[in-house]
């Protein structure tokens, strides 16, 4: 059987199956939508260079235990890359809604000042002759 023919197909199974993780992982919000675009673009390159690319000779080059360890290395270094990319999409996410609850814990906060204020206000406006209704005790 033709080596070169199983180089690509192991190509553009590669970029499926970096496709069609990286859509699912967007689907349960593990990734964000750049991110994903990234690997998207990656397993693109991945199905066109099996499908353009003719390694005939390669043989020549590499022996099959180096190619299969290169096949391993890459297959490590491209899931740990992947996994490493969810949690940074994960994490860039949390802090984004946590910069939205601190904007409303903020507003909230000043609206309760300025109600505190009132109430002092009336408070003080209401009771100058009596100490006893003074916040300051």
């Amino acid at each position: 059987m033709n080596e070169g023919l199983i180089i690509r197909a192991l190509l553009v199974a590669f970029g499926a199956l970096i496709l069609t993780r990286s859509i699912f992982a967007l689907a349960s919000r593990k990734l964000t939508e750049q991110v994903c675009v990234v690997w998207g673009f990656f397993a693109a390159v991945s199905i066109v260079a099996g499908l353009i690319l003719h390694p005939d000779n390669w043989r020549e080059y590499i022996s099959i235990q180096g190619l299969v360890l290169v096949v391993i290395i890459i297959v490590c270094f491209t899931y740990g890359i992947f996994l490493l990319s969810e949690r940074v999409s994960e994490l860039s996410r949390k802090s984004s809604e946590m910069a939205m609850n601190i904007s409303l814990l903020n507003a909230e906060n000043e609206a309760l000042g300025k109600r505190l204020e009132e109430l002092e206000s009336q408070i003080n406006a209401g009771g100058k002759d009596d100490d006893k209704n003074s916040l300051r005790d």
